[in-house]
């Protein structure tokens, strides 16, 4: 979990130059924030924020293949609402988001 301290996390990721990925959990900031971890080499995962109304549209804005979703265990929430959620913030067609989310995951897992 990063709580406000977004531009300390950025420049640690810089000075350590870590070989893993380093994933943002639970995202949902506003773009500005988005984009510079984008910028800085982020993932961010995106869960049950996403179904608020008030969601920010930064999803609609990243690159795909440095996104990821989750529920977060929220029993009330399931994964494929927040991906059918994504899918139309993103425009784009379910399995096509699927296909993506799974490359990306074996990029980093595996």
């Amino acid at each position: 979990h990063c709580v406000r301290s977004f531009s300390e996390i950025i420049s640690l990721k810089k000075r350590l130059n870590p070989a893993q990925a380093w994933i943002i959990h639970g995202f949902n900031k506003n773009n500005e924030t988005g984009r510079q971890l984008i910028d800085a080499g982020f993932y961010l995962s995106f869960g049950a924020a996403l179904l608020h109304p008030n969601t920010t549209n930064f999803i609609s804005q990243m690159p795909l293949h440095r996104l990821f979703f989750e529920t977060d265990a929220l029993p009330e929430v399931s994964i494929e609402q927040v991906y059918e959620r994504a899918a139309n913030l993103c425009n784009m067609e379910l399995p096509h988001l699927q296909a993506q989310v799974a490359e990306n995951f074996e990029q980093i897992f595996l």
